[in-house]
């Protein structure tokens, strides 16, 4: 039994808990599939960003050249 655990309900709440995330663990488990590509948001909007960055750097040191 657990540190301030008094009675046997409490225990077999516990347990109860416990079941219950280890059957929602391998429900989630099984949906993995590594040869997925995932969707790396971060890394795309990245890209856009220094395409947009050395875009505007080119265009204004084209336009001091002129």
């Amino acid at each position: 039994m657990l540190v301030g655990e008094k009675d046997p309900k409490s225990k077999k709440t516990y347990y109860n808990k416990y079941n219950k995330i280890l059957v929602e663990y391998d429900e989630k488990r099984g949906n993995f599939n590594p040869t997925d590509q995932s969707p790396n948001i971060f890394v795309n909007k990245l890209e856009l960003r220094m395409q947009k960055y050395y875009n505007l750097l080119y265009n204004s040191n084209n336009s001091k050249t002129k």
